[in-house]
């Protein structure tokens, strides 16, 4: 059983699956986490980060590409 204090100083993650985005935020300076196997498909990683502000305002500045 998790007590109170462990809750709320549980630190929050950011699930990235995309590579390009996942370079994105490296070369922006955040760090990968952990790298594990896709639970849906084995055949790719997913990419851990810790959930802040900054993280989420660099993945806003991600160029989009145009079809």
């Amino acid at each position: 059983m998790t007590s109170d204090y462990q809750k709320e100083n549980k630190a929050q993650y950011m699930i990235i699956r995309s590579l390009s985005m996942t370079n994105w935020l490296c070369r922006n300076g955040h760090e990968i986490l952990k790298v594990s196997d896709s639970e849906i498909d084995p055949r790719f990683k997913v990419f851990l980060f810790q959930d802040t502000a900054a993280l989420h305002n660099t993945m806003k500045q991600f160029p989009k590409k145009e079809v």
